[in-house]
């Protein structure tokens, strides 16, 4: 009866004071009302900017303002340079002097979520583009995920850096929700240990990866279960690669999504969607493409966050080949270029790589073997290395668009979406072998 009350409590004060309907998102005011406060994300309201500098002189200013009109009631837990928004933890005068000010676009509370997994080469001709000398040489790619072995003979020559950011309940190594330097990256799961390889394993124990010559930035947000706890940890992650231009990142994987499934684009779902489309953005700006995996929970018409943001590259997963009947989620007989039974699927799909079945290094040095969208989105993110070995200058929204129109056109049985299947060689043509412009138009 008393949390009846204090919920109906909150609920009418909100109704008198709130007057921009819709800001509040679900769930808010109840964990309120509970607990006393809840951990939230907050979105600001402000014109997107349109250069890195605007953005972070902008972001300083409206944070500002926003932290001072709602005093003690917002006690701010993480805040970024390049993110037009604010975590934090919020009371019901916090939240009420919140959802009233006029620079702020939505609250929620702060979600988790979790991992989403070569025989693929010939399928998308990496052997060939292998072959002719594009191995991701001078492309670095980051890798946000539950770490790497560090010393795993086929990863260790590709490390150039490495990070953590993992809330509670789990932890970096070193115990604590933040951990730099050495060993910080150190993987206790395995899923990034086999996404690493996938983008960049040199081949002395596991099969070659689709950018054997890249480098990786390793950037730890998963917890060793595969889970994160809050989509902080994660933005934190992509803000600290945007912080460290030094390390010339052009290209993320993010083999992970929220529990929550959303149908189309979702840069404006929530104030969580909205901060990762702020910094996606302000890393577009500085010239990094980003991937994302779809996810496996065979949903026809949605798919997971990150992977539904309309500039985050979101990938699918199909059979490298015809291996008998899949058993991950689903059962379905498999063939080569087929769309897996588990893969995600929306209008916001992006692109397909081989997600089943991926061998790759493993633990212990040695090797692994997953199936999942989380071994298709790294595939994509290597081609895109190469993509960029063979022409440097080209920009995130022609990687992407390169990938899309070289690619094979596949049509999913389950839903009849038409999506093109990277083919690594063919992109590189395209840009190594770009179309002569058109001829000028005739004289009047």
């Amino acid at each position: 009866m008393i949390a009846v009350k204090a919920v109906t409590a909150l609920s009418l004060l909100f109704s008198a004071h709130q007057p921009h309907p819709g800001i509040v998102g679900p769930g808010v005011e109840r964990a309120v009302a509970q607990h006393g406060s809840a951990q939230v994300v907050v979105a600001f309201r402000a014109a997107a900017p349109r250069t890195l500098a605007s953005t972070r002189s902008t972001v300083r200013a409206v944070r500002s303002r926003v932290l001072a009109r709602a005093g003690t009631g917002f006690r701010p837990t993480t805040h970024w340079d390049a993110v037009l928004g604010v975590a934090g933890r919020v009371t019901v005068k916090g939240l009420r002097r919140l959802a009233a000010d006029p620079e702020v676009r939505r609250i929620d509370l702060d979600i988790g979520g979790h991992a989403a997994d070569l025989q693929a080469d010939p399928l998308i001709h990496a052997d060939q583009a292998r072959a002719a000398g594009y191995t991701g040489n001078g492309v670095t790619v980051a890798i946000l995920d539950s770490g790497m072995q560090l010393n795993h003979p086929d990863l260790a020559d590709s490390l150039l850096a490495q990070h953590c950011f993992v809330a509670s309940p789990g932890s970096c190594p070193n115990g604590l929700s933040e951990q730099s330097g050495s060993g910080s990256g150190r993987d206790d799961n395995g899923h990034g240990t086999n996404v690493a390889g996938i983008v960049t394993g040199n081949g002395t124990i596991a099969p070659i990866g689709v950018a054997p010559a890249a480098k990786v930035v390793i950037v730890r947000v998963l917890a060793a279960d595969g889970s994160f706890s809050t989509t902080t940890q994660v933005l934190n992650g992509l803000q600290w690669v945007l912080d460290h231009p030094e390390y010339g990142v052009k290209v993320i994987n993010m083999s992970l999504g929220t529990n929550a499934l959303y149908a189309g684009t979702c840069d404006n779902v929530g104030s969580f969607a909205m901060n990762f489309a702020s910094v996606v953005h302000s890393l577009r700006l500085q010239g990094v493409t980003i991937f994302s995996s779809s996810g496996n929970q065979q949903a026809l018409s949605t798919m997971v966050l990150p992977a539904c943001l309309s500039e985050v590259v979101a990938v699918g997963a199909v059979y490298d080949s015809a291996y008998g009947s899949d058993q991950f989620f689903c059962t379905d007989p498999s063939a080569a270029d087929k769309v897996t039974c588990f893969s995600n699927s929306s209008t916001a799909l992006d692109l397909l790589a081989p997600g089943a079945a991926t061998t790759s290094t493993g633990l212990g040095s040695s090797t692994s073997t997953y199936k999942g969208t989380s071994q298709a989105s790294p595939m994509a993110a290597a081609a895109a290395a190469d993509l960029l070995q063979a022409r440097a200058s080209i920009t995130p929204a022609e990687v992407e668009s390169t990938l899309k129109s070289t690619g094979t056109l596949i049509t999913d049985s389950r839903n009849g979406r038409i999506t093109p299947r990277i083919d690594v060689m063919a992109a590189i043509n395209a840009v190594i072998n770009p179309p002569p412009p058109p001829p000028p138009p005739p004289p009047p």
